[in-house]
């Protein structure tokens, strides 16, 4: 049965009340809790069955409660598989959330999110946990962090819906009081006060500058315990899902009455109110309410120098309608309405009165913006431009000047293979005009564009003194009533459009443009930043939309040993990760005029441990068959299952290998039979979001020498420590083993006398080794002694593949 639309909003309505509870008692954002659940979860869809487990978190060692394995895949879509996991299986969600929360506060990494000024504001704690890395979600443009924006975007006319459904239906009451003294009223601001709801513990408490404690969360008909002073005072709740009451101490008696739903921003300094519920005025004030409604400001900046746009046209995206707006003469236009929890979309002008959606520009409306200048960054575009004769070869040399933003280039030369590299801002429109032809051609830049092409023999006619007179921007705003839709385009050109050669594609988004790339070799250097020397060992990541999030690790030039290929134009963020935390080093957009040379960036050298025969315990290697990758898997299970039916006992030392783990075995293995020095062993080279091997082969005597004995012995002692003999052993990501495809066993005498079915149902007795050797291989499983041995004159016993190697 498919997941529905009711199933989302009956999963928070499940959550709701354990949630408002732990984030009461916890002072955490009650805001955040849903939102990661939602997001972590699917709304539910993907919560582990029978665990409670809401945020689907995997087993750590401070758990010692009951736990359920489930096969989940592991990896990127592309390269991973499917393991076995163990999870935490919860009694209640009470427990699962408190967990959740004890988890970040004993893990110093995320310490900022219980911060002052930060714990229990929705906002900044999403920002925080974004800034301590618990999740990668990355913008797919420009390779930012979005991780706060989704779980802002998660509060949503969905999530409203939902919580008005469990406002209505769930089995708690959520109560606000305001705390006053003595006949004047006057308020008991920053005070003390113990709370207990349904007889459970004392929880300290403060009242706010304004007397008030918020979201206080009982049983729908349940108590509320008060102790200020010394003096305790108990408080039945009545029937009702949301409460305000007004406590007040006088003569050491507590004295209570239901009022209207009270929020921080509708108390007077009298200590009397102005009384809101859900957002509804009340007829008896005239003062100022909190609204859902925000009032706000965009500027409009260049996004690599962060000056303003002035007089910028653009257009937002506000509950599915596109509309026109256009910056003032300072980059800013003012008195933008939204209203809380919408998102709004940002499109700039494009070729042909299409427009084209910015995804980086997008953003959330929240509270806070109210007042507020939202600043967005107009991304920038880095455009090679290739001229071309009527033979379609390139010009070399060839000599132009470009008019963008009102300004007149000096003139310009193409490189040896007639191209040359511009940057200019999405939406706005760059002419190049063409010394020799005395011609021109124009268009509006269009983000993810990298190449337009002229074809010399087809350009526009006019004349270049009239190119000085481009409008900054296009004067034909598309219409405001319409969204881009999947209408194809009007492919048809206007005289003094030029001939770029580009297709117009349709997109989800609208009518975009597709453009022909060329490669980008970057090289990537790092130094040591205390030294300023080649840093060798350190793993850094890059991450793009298009290539998604490699590792790489530098070598004793501060390289990885080999260029990063890409298209042109790609934005790639560089990433490193110190004391615990992923840190940016920059961003490179691929551009191939930089091929062969180094972007050099400094990082911190990092923390290598000494190799020794204690590393063993690292990297540990699955021995179950069900750790290997289809279709291998089905094919070994199947061996094994009818080895075990002919009563053949066989022992399994080694199915899945993680790569790691074959790094050390194989440069241990070099380093013991004198095919290495250490000092030469390369860095391990992680594939696919693999973790780093930070181990370091060689070892230092007290006067900072290389000490080669030491070095030696240690590599030797962890080769001695796997029992790797004289086997042969692959390089790391070149072995079966770490492609799930291979396994190692012990079989008992080789099965010899006894009788065993091959896959075709044939019973074969066993009288040597190869006869055994025969039967794995009808079920696909091939022994290293009929491939491998013949190939290489290496003996392997237990070693059975995919492909015998």
């Amino acid at each position: 049965m498919s997941y529905t639309y009711e199933d989302k909003l009956n999963f928070i309505v499940d959550i709701y009340c354990p949630i408002r509870k732990v984030s009461f008692e916890t002072g955490m954002s009650w805001k955040t809790m849903l939102a990661q659940a939602a997001q972590e979860t699917g709304w539910g869809e993907k919560v582990l069955s029978g665990t409670n487990n809401i945020f689907n978190i995997k087993l750590d060692s401070k758990w010692k409660g009951k736990t359920k394995t489930f096969k989940v895949w592991e990896g990127k879509k592309s390269s991973g598989r499917y393991e076995n996991s163990k999870f935490p299986v919860f009694d209640s969600l009470e427990e699962a959330i408190y967990d959740r929360v004890d988890f970040l506060k004993r893990n110093p990494r995320y310490s900022k999110v219980f911060s002052q000024g930060i714990i229990g504001n929705f906002e900044k704690e999403a920002q925080a946990l974004e800034d301590a890395g618990y999740a990668t979600h990355a913008d797919e443009k420009t390779g930012e962090l979005i991780y706060a924006e989704l779980l802002l975007g998660v509060f949503g006319p969905t999530m409203r819906k939902a919580i008005a459904r469990a406002e209505e239906k769930a089995n708690c009451t959520i109560t606000a009081a305001i705390f006053k003294k003595g006949a004047s009223g006057d308020l008991l601001a920053n005070t003390k006060v113990l709370i207990k709801t349904d007889g459970n513990n004392y929880i300290d408490k403060k009242t706010n500058s304004k007397g008030i404690i918020e979201g206080i969360t009982s049983n729908i008909n349940g108590s509320i315990n008060l102790n200020l002073n010394n003096k305790e005072f108990s408080y039945s709740v009545a029937n009702k899902r949301k409460l305000a009451i007004e406590v007040n101490i006088t003569n050491d008696k507590f004295v209570t009455k239901t009022v209207k739903h009270v929020s921080n921003k509708n108390v007077k300094k009298n200590g009397s109110q102005k009384t809101e519920i859900d957002g509804i005025k009340q007829a008896n004030t005239n003062e100022k309410y909190i609204k859902n409604e925000v009032v706000f400001n965009i500027k409009l900046v260049e996004g690599d120098t962060g000056k303003p746009l002035p007089n910028t046209a653009y257009h937002l995206d506000y509950k599915n309608n596109i509309k026109p707006h256009k910056t003032d003469s300072s980059g800013v236009e003012s008195g933008i309405k939204a209203d809380v929890s919408q998102s709004i979309s940002v499109y700039l002008d494009d070729d042909g009165g299409k427009k084209q959606s910015i995804y980086s520009m997008a953003f959330p409306v929240t509270g806070d913006l109210n007042g507020q200048t939202k600043v967005l960054k107009v991304p920038v575009v880095t455009l090679q431009l290739k001229f071309i004769d009527k033979t379609k070869k390139p010009i070399p040399n060839y000599a132009f000047k470009t008019v963008y933003r009102g300004r007149t280039s000096e003139i310009r030369k193409a490189n040896a293979r007639g191209i040359a590299t511009v940057t200019a801002l999405a939406g706005q429109q760059l002419k190049v005009i063409h010394i020799a032809a005395n011609k021109f051609t124009r268009n509006i830049v269009t983000e993810g564009a990298t190449e337009w092409t002229f074809d010399t023999g087809k350009l526009i006619k006019g004349s270049s003194s009239s190119a000085s007179s481009a409008s900054n921007l296009s004067s034909n705003n598309p219409s405001s009533a319409q969204k881009p839709n999947g209408t194809k385009p009007n492919t048809s050109s206007p005289v003094d459009k030029g001939n770029v050669i580009r297709n117009d594609k349709i997109t989800q988004k609208g009518p975009t443009h597709e453009v022909k790339t060329d490669q980008a070799k970057i090289t990537i250097k790092f130094l040591d930043e205390a030294t300023d020397k080649p840093l060798s060992g350190l793993t850094y990541w890059t991450q793009s939309t298009k290539y998604g999030k490699n590792p790489a690790t530098t070598g004793s030039d501060g390289t990885r040993g080999r260029t990063h290929d890409s298209d042109v134009g790609i934005s790639i963020v560089v990433l490193v990760n110190e004391n615990g935390k992923e840190v940016k080093k920059g961003t490179i957009v691929a551009n191939s005029d930089k091929n062969g040379v180094a972007y050099v960036y400094k990082a911190k050298k990092p923390k290598l441990e000494l190799s020794g025969a204690h590393w063993h315990s690292r990297f540990m290697p699955s021995t179950k068959l069900s750790s290997l990758k289809e279709p291998f898997r089905s094919k070994a299970i199947a061996f094994d299952k009818a080895m075990k039916a002919a009563g053949i006992q066989v022992s399994y030392t080694n199915a899945y290998r993680p790569p790691q783990r074959q790094y050390l075995m194989y440069y241990s293995a070099m380093i013991a039979r004198g095919q290495i020095d250490p000092k030469n062993v390369p860095p391990f080279q992680p594939e696919n979001n693999d973790d780093p091997v930070n181990i370091s082969w060689i070892h230092y005597d007290s006067a900072g020498n290389i000490d080669k004995a030491a070095s030696k012995s240690s590599g030797t002692s962890l080769f001695n420590k796997y029992g790797i003999g004289n086997n042969p052993i692959g390089k790391p990501y070149k072995s079966n083993h770490n492609g799930g495809e291979a396994f190692d066993c012990r079989i008992s005498n080789w099965g010899i006398g006894k009788t065993i079915k091959n896959a075709s149902g044939q019973r074969i007795t066993i009288k040597s080794k190869a006869d055994i050797a025969k039967v794995g291989e009808s079920y696909g499983v091939k022994h290293w002694s009929q491939y491998g041995e013949k190939a290489t004159g290496k003996k392997d016993d237990p070693h059975w593949s995919k492909s015998g190697r």
